[in-house]
């Protein structure tokens, strides 16, 4: 991988900062997460690259709230 990042600088940090920027966006208009507190999440999506989104969206994201919203179970 550190190759391919030395090879295309470019296209890593355009995908990183496009991915750094949805998950940022994403994380701020949640009203509660999973396992950590939003402050939290956002810590570890700004201080971790690339691992740190990944990371949120596998063990952040509050998939029981969401389920309950699309399906109007309040």
């Amino acid at each position: 991988m550190y190759n391919l990042i030395m090879k295309y600088p470019l296209y890593y940090t355009m995908i990183n900062l496009a991915l750094l920027t949805f998950v940022l966006i994403h994380a701020s208009k949640q009203p509660n997460s999973r396992f950590l507190p939003k402050w939290g999440w956002l810590l570890i999506i700004l201080l971790i690259q690339i691992i740190g989104p990944i990371l949120y969206f596998i063990f952040g994201v509050n998939r029981r709230a969401k389920n309950a919203r699309d399906e109007g179970d309040y």
